[in-house]
């Protein structure tokens, strides 16, 4: 029984528990789901973990064994099956209508969770054995710049910028940055990386500091330090092996910054992938060197330029702790350090730091220690700016480049290093050696200087007149100074008088004075430039000196004597500069002489001493100097010259003389270089031109000579004018084709000018299987003033000609017609820029040849300036097109095209002859076409013929100016063929510029048919300006909605008298960049914004956010028919307005349009407001911020002017000028039209009143009185323009009592709209006169002019032909006539002083004119003086022929240099007391006939000349400059 009742209750217990354990699925459902979920989170972890270390392995180069990619693999899907089974249990599943839970469903889903988590556990278990449990912990990041480090400069925004832009370039993989040391390259890094972690652009940033010293051990352990990398092999080919597999790794992407590299880095030495093989790793090195960053093939190098002087000092305050408080003396002090330091950031930091709160003497020492060139004492702590420079000449590989930089030195602080001289004074001193082949030690010099440059120890500069120049840092300089003391090479640069020198021991010398107690035994450099007397006896002691350049810096030459150089036995190098040196045989005493260098001086002759004794002379310069003789006598007989550089710019006016100099002009055979400018032609040109190693400028050209002929072939840069030859072109008249039919010549850039034979360059007719390859070299072609030139090449063009041409310009070649054909056409492949101008018969650049099209088989052939980027035609009346329309497909490139004055142009691009129109019309795209300029075209209708569609998707500015037939409907896009948004974007709306004048045009955008889905078509237009477009209705014509105004900034309106609206309501939500707004003399104008019924219904959207955000200037001007500025659904759009002017709008009654008449506006931010004549405005405004306003005849404003006299005016004005930014011009129109208002509350008159307008002067003008010219011309030199503030008036009109005749200020009516003024006068209008002109003002106030009703175009064009008459005519003939002096005069005055708004004239035109207007009187008074020193010449002539005829003054030389000498003295000496007056006469008279009277007329032909090339050069400004 016992057994029994055992069994049962056991039995029981299994029932019950097991009943409880089945129980318990449904029961504890939600415990299952939670316990499963935690060991799925478990679960994750382990994998992660797994994962992690399988990861690490991966970084570390470790193999993996299969144990754990299988573990991961298996617990995969079990992974994924425990989420699908946990989705399913939040599932919630009920019976009974939701009211209990479905049981059976809960009992099966729990034991199949509690099986899951059973596998779960043992999954997890077994992943413990592959977890790691240690691993060394990752390192903090890197610390950053401080935030007070980090100063922000806009100098180092843009290489900042580059260098982010290259990073995030796929493409690019290595960056190179480069700067002088302390320019903060390292700090530009770290700012980098802050930059690259933040924007998470990599997923790591290493920072590896390099150095001078590379060790490539060191450079791994950082890199792998920064990895938690451990290198299991010792090896370093090994290591980098293994460190290139870790940084090459598919989902890591590794920035690796390089910092202070000095020398090439083998990349694939330290592991660093490189190239092609890359993987996901960049590199961005920061190196003194630009040539570092060559040999490690940067893809991008960038350079680090140093700070501003403002930048400097913002950053030398934040240093030193400079605050507002802080005593103004140390302020002032600070300032000049920080101007010292040259933006150099390392020095800046190390001063201000040093002198933190240290006393003002301490300041004070620091101050004159770095103009003395003495280094500082640095603080310890701070990183000293010295030691950083002098590392980078420790570093320098050669001796060449360390003497080269110390020589560099000598010259003055910020001082343009002309290269030329640099080389010049180094191989002087031997830096490379002895020369054997002065080409080949001038290239050592140019290799050490690019390693400096290289280095960031010289910089590229811009010289005036030097050509090439280069600049030393003032700190680097100190260095060099400072090094050179150590080395016992001492350099002085000592540039005032009576300076006293610590050191005897002088090696390079610079100063003003050379002290008598100085030991110049070893000065091998001296530059002195003086006004003092030199001593014969200084030279005597410096028997070591190499190189000697002496620069007088007196009024006139100062006398010198080459006897003085006698003892300078060493002197290999010498400059003269602006000295009388009279008689120079004794230079053959320098044998070892090896340059010369002679400018602006005056001696007898180049003696034969040159070619006998001077035999290692390889350079000579002469260059402006006064010689007797013709120097080439002796040049041609220097056999071992190797370079000639010869400047004579008088040389050219007597062209009698010409045939005799160029007889005996002769040159050595062996000559490499040679500069040679005889006369004063292509003056324009010389600092461009004399840059070529051969360059040869001819102002006369005989092909009579043939050493002149022979230089003109070896030339690179060949300028040729006034040319005398038989031939009627170049080749092979003139220049013969060598035997085999080649062309050896090596032009390079070629201009030829006024040649009257001349018809074509090249010609082939009967030489054609003679020629080779013709100008194959040349770069820029010029053809100037050639009456008979037909075309460049007559005949089949030979193969190659102008294969290289980039440039081509042609000027005044009245006879060309054609400039091309295709055959020469083709051949301009590199043709970048062509300009045409005044050639009055040309009718097309390249001609219409149907047949030639016809016969060509491929497309190559027919494309033609494929590579043209700019193309400008200007007043080539004749001109039909410019190359036909099935060429345009060509101009891939064409980035600008400029057309002005061509009046019979009626297409761009010409129409062919025997194209068949019923084709389907040919689609033609400028695709990189910019910039379209079309000015004064009266008679041009289009771009492209008009079968032809067209499309300009990438044009930003478009200028069409005076050409009344032009529709730009026909140029813009093809709204009837396309109707998708984006296509009509990319295809026209893309510019940015448009300025339209005189034109029929009834839109500007016109989409009219076009149905645009709506949605708005996005204009990318910031600026536009429309002028008298007297049939323009609308600036947009299609449906609402259709456009988008973005982008626009400033829109002008003037003269369009058909506009009554300039916006649709539907364009306001699109307007949030507008700046400015300008409407002027728009009559029927009625609205500015478009009221409609639809406007009511948008106002409750409108009014929720400004309509105009940031319009900053508003300007009404003249609109007489307009009720009220903007709707109500734009009644709080003004936020930002600062100006306001309305003047003239009689029927203005409110500003914003309201039923209710109640709305009150708010201007909040309004500073300048302007109201005159608003006779009918009765809104109330409020105006919070207002500081001054101009209130006039506003009857019903209860507003008044906030000013009492105009000096009050002027002083508010004044404040505000830095806010609104009104520039000078605008301001004194303000003052001005203030001026007139306070003087008279009004001015009325009756509209029929004849008023005074310009007319220009005609030749009955003679009999004006001379009194009255030359008192205009005086008025002129005295006064010369307006005043700076504007009150005062200049120059003023002919005398109102002579008679009014043709060409003076005559009468004539003026229409004139009527301004509300008083009660007395309730319509008469207000005119303000010019009391300069007398030429009637409309009071209204534009952009920065005035309205001028009365300034018609005829007046405008009548007086520019006055002003085009005058200037045909020589200098001479316009001062010895008065008429002349009066029309010229008159014109200038009229023109300069037009408002701005009358566009007739261009911008670059108006600044013409105003320089003629400025430089007349000037021109006409040193003319004058001139001609007197002339006169007054041959009066002393006349006393020297009778002072001749005396016995005692003879020709004797030694006598003339005496009293030579004795008339240099007396400047210097009062003159004794008891000279007798016969003596006095003797003197002046001898005076007058020796070389002081030579030098006096010298000078006064230099005047002559120079007044005439001033009028010449502004003359040419005018002609050359278009309507624009």
């Amino acid at each position: 029984m016992d057994c029994f009742t055992g069994f049962a209750s056991s039995v029981a217990r299994d029932l019950v528990c097991g009943a409880v354990d089945e129980l318990s699925y449904p029961c504890c459902f939600n415990n299952f789901v939670d316990g499963l979920q935690q060991k799925e989170d478990k679960l994750i972890r382990t994998r992660n973990s797994v994962k992690n270390r399988v990861k690490h392995s991966k970084k570390q180069a470790i193999k993996n064994t299969e144990v754990f990619d299988a573990w991961l693999e298996e617990s995969s899907p079990l992974k994924n099956n425990v989420e699908d089974l946990l989705k399913k249990a939040r599932t919630n599943k009920s019976c009974c209508f939701g009211l209990c839970p479905n049981w059976i469903w809960r009992y099966h889903l729990a034991k199949k969770l509690s099986r899951k988590k059973q596998e779960i556990e043992k999954c997890i278990e077994e992943g413990k054995e592959y977890m790691q449990f240690e691993r060394v912990a990752s390192l903090p990041p890197p610390r950053h710049l401080s935030e007070a480090k980090r100063l922000k400069f806009e100098s180092m925004q843009y290489p900042y910028e580059q260098i982010l832009e290259a990073l995030k370039d796929e493409k690019v993989t290595t960056i190179g940055l480069y700067g002088m040391g302390g320019c903060g390259k390292t700090t530009m890094a770290l700012e980098l990386m802050r930059t690259a972690e933040t924007e998470h652009l990599f997923d790591m940033v290493l920072f590896v500091p390099v150095s001078s010293k590379v060790e490539v051990r060191k450079i791994q352990d950082k890199i792998a330090s920064m990895l938690q990398f451990e290198f299991p092999e010792d090896g370093e080919r090994e290591r980098a092996q293994r460190l290139s597999k870790r940084l090459t790794l598919d989902d890591e992407s590794t920035l690796v910054i390089l910092d202070d590299v000095w020398q090439l880095l083998d990349f694939g030495e330290i592991g660093i992938p490189s190239g092609e093989d890359h993987g996901n790793c960049k590199v961005l090195i920061t190196t003194r060197s630009g040539t570092v960053c060559g040999l490690m093939d940067c893809q991008r190098i960038i350079h680090l330029a140093t700070l501003t002087d403002e930048e400097a000092w913002l950053l030398f305050q934040k240093q030193a702790n400079i605050s507002k408080d802080m005593d103004n003396n140390l302020k002032q002090l600070g300032r000049l350090i920080s101007d010292e330091c040259k933006g150099l950031p390392v020095a800046i930091a190390a001063m201000a730091g040093t002198l933190k709160g240290k006393a003002e003497d301490d300041w004070r020492v620091a101050l004159d220690r770095l103009r003395r060139s003495i280094p500082v004492n640095i603080e310890k702590g701070l990183q000293d700016p010295y030691n950083c420079l002098r590392v980078s000449y420790n570093n320098l590989d050669t001796e060449e480049a360390k003497s080269l930089f110390l020589l560099c030195s000598v010259f003055p602080e910020d001082f343009n290093i002309p290269v030329e001289t640099l080389i010049r004074i180094a191989i002087g001193l031997g830096i490379v050696g002895e020369v054997r082949s002065f080409e080949g030690a001038r290239n050592e010099v140019s290799w050490a200087k690019n390693v400096l440059i290289s280095s960031c120890l010289l910089s590229f500069s811009c010289g005036d007149d030097e050509g090439e120049c280069v600049k030393m840092h003032d700190l680097v300089r100190n260095i060099a100074l400072w090094i050179a003391k150590e080395e016992n090479k001492v350099v002085k640069c000592a540039l005032e008088k009576d300076v006293t020198f610590e050191s005897n021991s002088i090696k390079y010398l610079w100063c003003k004075e050379v002290p008598i107690d100085l030991d110049c035994s070893s000065i091998e450099l001296l530059c002195l430039k003086t006004d003092l007397h030199i001593s014969d006896e200084v030279f005597e002691r410096m028997e070591r000196l190499k190189v000697l350049s002496l620069c007088w810096e007196g009024t006139h030459r100062g006398a010198l004597s080459i006897t003085s150089f006698k003892s300078l036995l060493n002197l290999r190098c010498l400059f003269l500069e602006w000295w009388d040196l009279g008689d120079i045989s004794s230079i053959g005493c320098m044998k070892k002489l090896e340059s010369l260098t002679l400018s602006l001086c005056s001696f007898y002759e180049l003696p034969d001493a040159v070619t006998t004794q001077l035999t290692n002379l390889r350079l000579l310069h002469l260059s402006k100097c006064d010689i007797e003789t013709n120097p080439f006598r002796v040049i041609g007989r220097q056999q071992l010259l190797e370079e000639l550089y010869f400047y004579d710019y008088e040389w050219g006016f007597d062209i009698g003389e010409h045939a005799e100099f160029l007889t005996n002009f002769s040159v050595p055979q062996a000559l490499q270089r040679y500069q040679i400018k005889l006369g004063p032609e292509f003056e324009d040109y010389e600092k461009e031109i004399l840059s070529g190693h051969r360059t040869l400028v001819l102002s006369y050209f005989d092909t009579s000579n043939a050493a002149v002929v022979d230089l003109a072939k070896k030339a690179d840069v060949l300028l040729l004018a006034n040319i005398k030859a038989e031939g009627k072109n170049i080749i092979p008249d003139i220049f013969q084709i060598e035997s085999g039919g080649a062309m050896n010549y090596r032009w390079i850039e070629l201009r030829l000018r006024d040649s009257e034979k001349m018809e074509c360059l090249v010609d082939t007719c009967s030489h054609y299987k003679q020629e080779g390859t013709l100008f194959s070299e040349l770069r820029k072609l010029a053809i100037e003033c050639m009456e008979n030139l037909g075309a460049l090449c007559h005949g089949m063009p030979p193969v190659g000609l102008f294969k290289k041409l980039e440039q081509l310009y042609i000027y005044k070649c009245p006879v060309l017609t054609c400039l091309f054909d295709h055959a020469v056409a083709r051949n301009l492949v590199k043709l970048e820029k062509l300009e045409i101008v005044y050639c009055d018969g040309l009718k097309c650049i390249m001609e219409d040849d149907d047949r030639e099209i016809k016969e060509t088989n491929r497309v190559d052939d027919i494309l033609v300036f494929s590579k043209l980027k700019q193309l400008r035609i200007n007043g080539c009346l004749m001109l039909e097109y410019t190359i036909p329309v099935a060429f345009a497909q060509s101009l891939v490139q064409l980035e600008s095209l400029e057309i002005s004055r061509c009046g019979e142009l009626k297409q761009v691009f010409g129409q062919s002859m025997n194209q068949d129109h019923s084709q389907s019309k040919p689609d033609n795209e400028l695709l990189a076409l910019k910039k379209l300029r079309l000015t004064s075209n009266s008679n041009m209708i289009s771009i492209f013929p008009q079968h032809c569609s067209a499309t300009l998707p990438s044009l930003q500015e478009f200028y069409l100016w005076d050409c009344p037939k032009f529709d730009i409907a026909v140029n813009t896009f093809k709204a009837n063929h396309r109707k998708d948004v984006m296509t009509i974007e990319k295809e026209f709306l893309t510019s940015k510029s448009i300025v339209i004048n005189n034109s029929n045009m009834e839109s500007i955008y016109n989409l009219d048919g076009v149905d645009t889905l709506g949605q708005p078509i996005s204009l990318s237009l910031q600026y536009l300006r429309l002028l008298y477009l007297c049939q323009m209705k609308h600036i947009c014509v299609g449906l609402k909605n259709s456009f988008a105004f973005q982008h626009l900034k400033k829109l002008e309106i003037y003269g369009c008298e058909k506009v009554e609206v300039i916006f649709p309501v539907s364009v306001l939500p699109y307007l949030p960049e507008l700046e400015r707004l300008e409407i002027t003399e728009c009559q029927e104008l009625k609205q500015i914004i478009e009221e409609d019924v639809e406007s009511k219904r948008l106002s409750n959207h409108f009014h929720l956010q400004p309509c105009f955000p940031k319009l900053a200037a508003l300007v009404v001007n003249n609109c007489h028919s307009l009720k009220r500025l903007f709707c109500a659904s734009a009644s709080n759009d003004l936020p930002n307005l600062k100006l306001l002017i309305i003047w003239g709008a009689s029927e203005l009654e409110e500003l914003i349009g309201d039923e209710t008449k109640k709305v009150k506006v708010e201007l909040p931010k309004l500073k300048l407001a302007v109201l005159t004549y608003l006779s009918s405005l009765c809104q109330g405004i409020e105006l919070p911020s207002l500081m001054l306003r101009v209130v006039h005849d506003c009857p019903k404003l209860s507003l008044t002017s906030s000013f009492h006299t105009l000096e009050d005016f002027e002083g508010k004005l004044s404040e505000l000028d830095k806010d609104l930014e009104i520039d000078e011009f605008y301001r004194w129109k303000l003052v001005k039209m203030v001026g007139e208002m306070i003087k008279s509350d009004s001015r009325v008159e009756d509209p029929t009143k004849e008023v005074s307008i310009y007319f220009p002067v005609g030749p009955e003008d003679e009999t004006r009185s001379t009194i009255e010219i030359h008192q205009s011309i005086g008025r002129g030199i005295e006064e010369g323009a307006t005043s700076h503030n504007g009150k005062t008036v200049t120059l003023s009109t002919h005398s109102q009592s002579a008679r009014p005749k043709s060409g003076q200020l005559v009468n004539s009516r003026r229409k004139s709209y009527s301004h509300p003024t008083n009660k007395d006068n309730e319509h008469g209008p207000i005119i303000i006169r010019d009391s300069k002109y007398d030429v009637p003002i409309s009071p209204c106030v534009s952009t920065l002019g005035e309205d001028h009703p009365a300034t018609d175009d005829s007046l405008v064009e009548k007086a520019v032909a006055d002003i085009e008459e005058s200037l045909k005519m020589p200098l001479k003939d316009i001062a010895s006539s008065k008429a002349n002096c009066l029309r010229l005069l008159t014109a200038l005055k009229f023109l300069s002083h037009l408002p701005l708004e009358v566009e007739s004239l261009s911008s670059g035109l108006k600044a013409i004119i105003h320089s003629l207007h400025q430089e007349f009187p000037s021109i006409l008074w040193s003319f004058k003086q001139a001609f007197e020193a002339a006169h007054g010449f041959a009066v002393l002539e006349e006393k020297e022929q009778y002072i001749k005829e005396e016995p005692s003054y003879g020709n004797d030389k030694p006598y003339k240099a005496k009293k030579m000498e004795e008339i240099v003295k007396e400047g210097i000496e009062d003159c004794e007391a008891d000279l007798s007056s016969l003596d006095e006469e003797k003197k002046q008279c001898i005076l007058g006939s020796t070389r002081v009277r030579k030098e006096y007329q010298r000078k006064a032909r230099e005047q002559l000349f120079e007044v005439n090339y001033k009028w010449s050069a502004l003359c040419s400004q005018f002609q050359l400059k278009d309507f624009s």
